[in-house]
C-alpha cells in the first residue's frame, strides 16, 4: 500500500517554489532508450522519461535494480545514445559527452600512474585550460575537497573516501553545469560514507553546480536531495518526483515527515519486488578564482 507524504511545511514549500523559478539546466523530454536482444529485437530500458532540473538543484534518482538509473545517467552524460526523445542542457541538445556534464562513477577511475594533483590537472588539460593556470586551479580544487596535503600522493596511497574526493575534484575542475554521480559512495563503509555525504553537501553549497545523484539507498537520497526521482523497472518509468519535506543540512530521518517520505518511497520499491518486476563538514573557507555561485543565490 502506498503511504502518502504529509503536505510540505511552509518554509520547505517556499524554498522549493523559489528553486523552480530558477533557470532550467536540464530538460529530458519523452526519452526512450532500448538495447538489442539476442533474438535480434529491442528491449525498452527507459520508457518516456521526463525530467526538468534547475540551477543548483540536487536531484537523487532511486528505484529497484534494473530500473535504468545508471543508464539514464549515462545517457544524460552522452555516453549512451537514446532511441528517441530529447535531452537539453542549458537549452542545447545533447549529442555526446561535453564539458557541460561531468560524471563520477562508483569505481574511482583514477589514473594510478598520476599523483593526486596530476589526476586533477589531467581533467583541466582535457578541458583545454591554458598551461599557465592548470597547476593553480588544480590546487584550488584540491583545497575545496580538503586534499591539499595529499597533492603528491598516488591513488594506491589513499583511502576509498579520499580517492572518491579526488574523482570529484577532477570532475568539478572542468566546471560543468551538471555533475552526474552514479552510486559514488556505495563501496564505502558507513562512517566514511556519512563523511562523504556531508562533504558533498558542503561542496555543493559553495559552487554553481546542479547534481544528479544515483543511489539505491533511500536514506542517502532523503539526506541529500531537494527532489527524488523514483523509477519503476522493466521498463524504467518515472512514477514520482518526490519533494523532500525538510530543508537541506541537518535533516532528521526520524522526524514524522521524513519517516513518512521514506515509507512512501519504500512502498514503490516493495511494489516492484512483489509484482516480480525486479529480480535482481565542517565549513571550509577556500578562496577560489573559479566559477562560484552568486552569494545572493542561497540554497537554504
Amino acid at each position: 500500500m502506498n503511504v502518502q507524504v504529509p503536505p510540505l511545511d511552509r518554509t520547505v514549500a517556499d524554498r522549493l517554489a523559489r528553486l523552480k523559478q530558477r533557470t532550467p539546466v536540464l530538460k529530458v523530454t519523452d526519452l526512450v532508450k532500448t538495447v538489442p536482444t539476442p533474438e535480434g529485437g529491442e528491449r525498452v530500458v527507459l520508457d518516456r522519461i521526463n525530467l526538468t532540473t534547475y540551477r543548483r538543484e540536487f536531484v537523487c534518482i532511486v528505484g529497484p535494480s534494473g530500473c535504468g538509473k545508471s543508464t539514464l545517467a549515462r545517457t544524460i552524460a552522452g555516453l549512451e545514445k537514446a532511441k528517441s526523445g530529447q535531452i537539453l542542457v542549458a537549452g542545447e541538445p545533447v549529442s555526446g559527452p561535453a564539458p557541460d556534464r561531468a560524471m563520477v562513477f562508483q569505481a574511482y577511475t583514477l589514473f594510478p600512474w598520476l599523483s593526486v594533483l596530476g589526476n586533477v590537472k589531467f581533467g583541466l588539460r582535457m578541458a583545454g585550460k591554458e598551461a599557465s593556470v592548470v597547476e593553480s586551479e588544480a590546487e584550488q580544487w584540491l583545497g575545496l575537497v580538503g586534499l591539499e596535503p595529499f597533492a603528491q600522493s598516488y591513488p594506491h596511497q589513499l583511502s576509498g573516501g579520499m580517492k572518491q574526493r579526488v574523482a570529484i575534484a577532477r570532475a568539478l575542475a572542468i566546471q560543468p553545469r551538471i555533475l552526474l554521480m552514479d552510486e559514488p559512495f556505495s563501496a564505502l563503509d558507513e562512517r566514511t560514507r556519512a563523511r562523504m555525504q556531508a562533504h558533498l553537501i558542503d561542496i555543493w553549497r559553495k559552487i554553481d553546480i546542479t547534481v544528479l545523484f544515483i543511489t539505491h539507498d533511500l536514506s542517502e537520497a532523503l539526506l541529500l536531495a531537494d527532489r527524488i526521482l523514483v523509477l519503476r523497472a522493466n521498463p524504467g518509468r518515472v512514477v514520482e518526483l518526490l519533494e523532500v519535506p525538510a530543508l537541506p543540512g541537518n535533516r532528521d530521518l526520524g522526524s514524522p515527515a521524513m519517516h513518512a517520505a521514506r515509507t512512501h518511497l519504500e512502498s514503490y520499491i516493495h511494489a516492484d519486488e512483489s509484482n516480480g518486476e525486479d529480480t535482481a563538514a565542517e565549513e571550509r573557507n577556500i578562496p577560489l578564482t573559479v566559477r562560484l555561485a552568486d552569494v545572493t543565490d542561497t540554497i537554504d
